[in-house]
């Protein structure tokens, strides 16, 4: 788990552009690739502590051991190795405690860190894959969940849409706006063709449709305004249709418009229902 979760946070920081389970498409469902994506789901989700958690995969066997809280958090760890793609089966041995954590006064400082690198892993993310972003020479710097972007746009535009999109994003406490206004910043369409084209060739195939839907569900479970939405995606020929239900017709809306701003989504085709009883 270790190993994995130190090669989330420095890939966090480097590039943030594409999840440990995209580096080698080869590798997808052999044992490393389940741990290291069970690693970064638990890295990511707000309810875990990764370094609660202890994964060994053997054979698509997946062994969860550790201590964590309660019976809810035990559960939560079981059901997200079960739906990792490849998983055969899951032993969950983790035990609980309640009030457990591992040494929280010296991993304290370490956490803080680990959560301000997947802020920024996810801020950078949500700017590369959207069209009108994508490519643009900006800095994101987390602390404390406090977001600096950094770098040229194009006008003023630009800039305040990606200041916006780094306030949409989960775990973001405020966004301290940085960005400079040049005229002769490098243009989105030319930013779009080199960023997908590096893109595609770091994930060795070019961008397809399980790359679309993939890049779709990661944008709307890093946007905080997406809270309370069970949405299911299903791409076919860079046709996106998404299904399930929403709190409001508001953010049906706005879900709808994220989706279309994803890169290579042709279209998208809403089949969402809005059901006002849940939460918003």
């Amino acid at each position: 788990m270790n190993r994995c979760l130190l090669m989330i946070v420095l890939l966090a920081v480097a590039v943030a552009a594409f999840p440990l389970a995209e580096a080698r498409a080869g590798d997808e469902g052999s044992d490393l690739w389940i741990e290291c994506q069970l690693a970064t789901t638990y890295a990511l989700n707000e309810h875990l502590n990764p370094l609660d958690i202890d994964v060994e995969v053997k054979d698509g066997v997946v062994t969860l051991s550790g201590v964590v809280e309660n019976d809810v958090e035990k559960d939560l760890a079981g059901e997200i190795a079960k739906g990792v793609e490849g998983v055969k089966k899951v032993e969950n041995n983790l035990e609980t405690e309640p009030m457990a954590r591992t040494e929280p006064s010296r991993l304290s400082g370490y956490m803080d860190t680990v959560n301000d690198a997947t802020i920024t892993a996810k801020v950078k993310s949500n700017l590369l894959w959207n069209r009108n972003t994508d490519g643009l020479d900006i800095g994101v710097d987390t602390e404390n969940g406090v977001v600096t972007l950094k770098g040229a746009v194009e006008s003023g535009v630009q800039r305040d849409l990606t200041v916006q999109m780094a306030r949409n994003t989960s775990g973001v406490r405020e966004v301290v706006d940085r960005l400079k206004i040049d005229p002769d910043a490098p243009g989105i369409s030319d930013a779009i063709s080199e960023s997908v084209g590096a893109a595609a060739e770091r994930a060795g195939q070019a961008a397809n449709d399980a790359w679309i839907t993939s890049k779709v569900k990661t944008v709307l479970t890093f946007n905080k305004r997406t809270d309370g939405a069970d949405i299911n995606v299903s791409t076919q020929e860079a046709v996106v249709t998404l299904e399930g239900t929403v709190p409001s017709k508001q953010q049906k809306q706005y879900v709808v418009d994220l989706v279309k701003d994803v890169v290579n989504v042709k279209r998208v085709v809403d089949k969402l229902e809005v059901n006002e009883q849940q939460p918003n």
